[in-house]
Parts: C-alpha cells; structure tokens; sequence
C-alpha cells in the first residue's frame, strides 16, 4: 500500500497515511474534517554505494566498434 500525503484544509494540519491505491480521501487525524487534499509527495533515491555518479547524458552516441 502507498503512503499518500494529505494536508487538513480546515486546520492547516500535514499527515501521511497508508492508503490503498487511487484512494485520495482521508479524514484529518487532529481536527477529524474530512476537508483534506492530497499533496504532491516528494521521493528519494539511495546513490550508488562506489561513490560514483553516472551523467544521465553525456550527449555522443555510444557505438561498439567504433
């Protein structure tokens, strides 16, 4: 199940809140409206363990034998 983020539109309030798939509603846990949004969640990547990054594009054509 995902962790959705929702905010309370009647109290301001920020939550998470596991949630099946597609399901945007929740109630908000301090004031309990059922006024709530779902928010834009951010995410995050692990970066490789070597310490090295690899450039998305470096812009040439990569051929073999050539």
């Amino acid at each position: 199940m995902p962790l959705y983020e929702f905010q309370c539109n009647d109290c301001n309030e920020a939550f998470s809140e596991l949630k099946k798939m597609g399901d945007f509603s929740a109630d908000c846990p301090v004031c309990s409206s059922k006024n709530t949004k779902k928010l834009m969640s951010s995410f995050s990547s692990k970066a490789s363990s070597s310490g090295m990054s690899i450039p998305a594009s470096s812009g040439s054509s990569c051929s073999p034998g050539g």
